[in-house]
């Protein structure tokens, strides 16, 4: 099965930047979210002074009327056990509901090392919801326990007038909320079947197509993403497949436009090591992780289009060129993960545009 029929070429663009760090400060920046609310635009994103998911991580937020020109960055969600406490907070984009604005975070009470559970990473998970005020954030509970959401995509509304959120659970296993119409916490959990070739699947990312079928795209341990559908508003869905889309072994952003159309940002790169890429950054990230090949660079950042509103057929490079690591310790090198490129997109259509926003090297 391929959902990929694709061409690329250049489009014209206009950038703003919402955050830059500095040195010795907080020199990790990612997991960005964006919306639009009130008059204005919310991105949120996780700060932290080292390297993803170290102990003084937390959520960030800056707020802008065109776009454009963006706020001061404050605190959205504190870390609550501080710096010196191995919890951390990330950022999970946001929800609008009954009106009101909430900014959503990951709370972890730490992560597992290699030597005590190789299949698990976080030891305890609390997604927390934080009420927009209209000066700043309260918080407002725990939405569920031990599951971990797609960081900026947030929740959004199906036609049912339901809420989806998808993200995975503790196991790495690719998890569906649907509910949210009661109290924050009123969800209704749904695990996805594995894939038959055993490939770790997360950070799943997905659209509603106008005769309710809701599709998804999942990043997986291999180049392509993989893809499953729900007949029923998301309480049962197909085992994932390849889609046969490239992957650099990143997240990505989909959602369906006004006209109809579908659009998949990302990094849909063919599986080569880019020109001019340290070749020590294309490599193996160790046994036991559901067949791990090796992360690419995030390079270049990608929209396509899919004008039937499921074969991608059209694509356009946005950003690329070679972007080092401003702080060579704003990434944790462990084997795991690598920082280079323009990653983790998260998309909203406000006023005939798209808005893209993504973070350069996790800095």
């Amino acid at each position: 099965m391929s959902l990929w029929q694709t061409r690329v070429e250049g489009l014209p663009t206009e950038l703003a930047v919402i955050y830059r760090s500095e040195a010795g400060g907080w020199q990790y920046n990612h997991h960005q979210g964006i919306v639009w609310f009130d008059g204005r635009f919310f991105a949120s994103w996780s700060s932290a002074q080292v390297y993803e998911d170290s102990s003084s991580q937390l959520v960030r937020f800056a707020t802008s009327e065109d776009g454009r020109t963006w706020s001061p960055d404050a605190i959205l969600a504190p870390d609550h056990d501080g710096p010196d406490g191995p919890g951390f907070q990330s950022a999970c984009g946001f929800w609008q509901r009954d009106g009101i604005l909430y900014g959503l975070a990951g709370y972890s009470a730490g992560l597992y090392s290699k030597e005590e559970d190789i299949d698990r990473g976080h030891k305890h998970v609390l997604w927390e919801a934080y009420r927009w005020t209209g000066r700043d954030w309260e918080q407002a509970g725990t939405l569920q326990k031990d599951f971990w959401p797609n960081y900026g995509d947030g929740v959004r509304r199906l036609r049912s007038g339901r809420y989806l959120v998808a993200g995975h659970d503790l196991k790495m296993n690719p998890v569906v909320l649907v509910g949210g119409q009661g109290g924050l916490d009123d969800w209704h959990r749904v695990a996805l079947n594995l894939p038959a070739d055993g490939r770790l699947l997360i950070e799943p990312s997905w659209w509603e197509a106008d005769d309710g079928i809701i599709h998804m795209l999942i990043r997986s341990h291999s180049y392509q993403l993989y893809y499953a559908t729900s007949p029923d508003g998301g309480h049962s869905w197909t085992t994932p497949v390849p889609s046969g889309i490239p992957d650099a072994i990143a997240k990505v952003a989909v959602g369906k436009l006004s006209d109809g159309r579908v659009y998949l940002a990302g990094n849909s790169r063919p599986p080569q090591p880019a020109p001019g890429w340290p070749e020590q950054n294309v490599g193996g990230a160790g046994p036991g992780l559901g067949g791990h090949p090796g992360f690419l660079p995030r390079d270049p950042l990608t929209l396509s289009i899919a004008e039937d509103g499921r074969h991608f057929s059209r694509t356009w490079t946005l950003r690329t060129g070679l972007i080092p690591y401003r702080y060579p310790s704003s990434v944790r090198n462990n084997g795991y993960g690598y920082g280079f490129g323009y990653q983790y997109p998260s998309a909203i259509e406000h006023d005939g545009r798209l808005y893209i926003i993504h973070c350069v090297s996790q800095g």
